[in-house]
C-alpha cells in the first residue's frame, strides 16, 4: 500500500508511513538532520536483511519489550500514532500506545497507517545506546536520550530504555534527577543512578534482571 510508505517534513514534524521499512530510517537524509536518533537506533535493528522487511508499524504493534526503534520514540516526546478503523481515523500518544509484552491500546479493528515526529529543538542533543550479546543480535538492554543543556546545565531531558520492562518505558525519575543537573559526566552518571527504581527487568535464557 503505497500511500503508506514514505518519510517527509510536515509543519514542523516529520511524517513516517506504518509500511516504511527500518531500512528507510537509516538511510533517510532527512531523518539523519532533522532526527538523527531514529538513524541511529535503526542502524542497531537486527541485521541489514531484517532491517529491509520490518516496518515501523509492524515494529510498532509488535510492542516487544526490547524493541528499539518504539523505544527512541518514546524519548523523542509529542510523538502521535494514527491508526484507521470502522469508526475512522484515532490519534494515539505514543506514551499511551504500550499496554504490556505485545499488546498495545490498538483495537483488533484498527490499523496503524502513520507516526509523527516532531523535530527536536535546534541544539537537543541525542543519544542511542544498545547492547548486544553479539553484533548484529537480538538486544538485552537499548536506551534512548534527548537532551536541552544550557549554561553547564540541563534544562530537560527525555529518557526510555527497552529490556528493562514489560513494555519500552519512560524513566521520569531520572528525567527529573537531570533537570538543572551539571552536564559533567560525574554528576549525570548520579542522576542516571535513578534508573534502578523505575525498572523491572525479565530474567531469561539471555541475561538475568540484574545483569540488565
Amino acid at each position: 500500500v503505497s500511500d503508506l510508505s514514505g518519510i517527509r517534513e510536515e509543519d514542523g514534524y516529520v511524517w513516517m508511513g506504518a509500511m516504511t521499512r527500518v531500512y528507510e530510517v537509516e538511510t533517510s537524509a532527512l531523518l539523519a538532520d532533522r532526527i538523527p536518533l531514529l538513524p541511529a537506533c535503526a542502524r542497531t535493528v537486527a541485521d541489514p536483511s531484517l532491517r529491509h522487511r520490518v516496518t515501523v508499524g509492524g515494529g510498532l504493534a509488535y510492542a516487544d519489550p526490547s524493541s528499539s526503534l518504539p523505544t527512541a520514540l518514546l524519548a523523542l516526546g509529542g510523538v502521535s500514532v494514527y491508526a484507521a478503523g470502522p469508526r475512522g481515523v484515532r490519534e494515539i500518544p505514543i506514551d499511551e500506545l504500550f499496554v504490556a509484552s505485545h499488546e498495545t491500546s490498538l483495537s483488533p479493528d484498527e490499523l496503524i497507517t502513520h507516526v509523527t515526529v516532531p523535530i527536536p529543538p535546534t541544539g537537543a542533543g541525542t543519544a542511542w545506546l544498545d547492547l548486544d550479546r553479539r553484533h548484529l543480535s537480538y538486544s538485552l538492554v537499548s536506551a534512548a536520550a534527548v537532551v536541552e543543556a544550557e549554561g553547564g546545565s540541563i534544562r530537560s531531558a527525555r529518557v526510555a530504555m527497552a529490556g528493562v520492562a514489560p513494555t519500552p518505558r519512560r524513566l521520569p525519575a531520572v528525567e527529573i534527577a537531570l533537570a538543572g543537573c551539571p552536564t559533567d559526566a560525574a554528576a549525570v552518571r548520579d542522576a542516571t543512578a535513578a534508573a534502578t527504581e523505575e525498572v523491572d527487568p525479565p530474567s531469561d535464557l539471555h541475561a538475568s534482571a540484574g545483569y540488565r
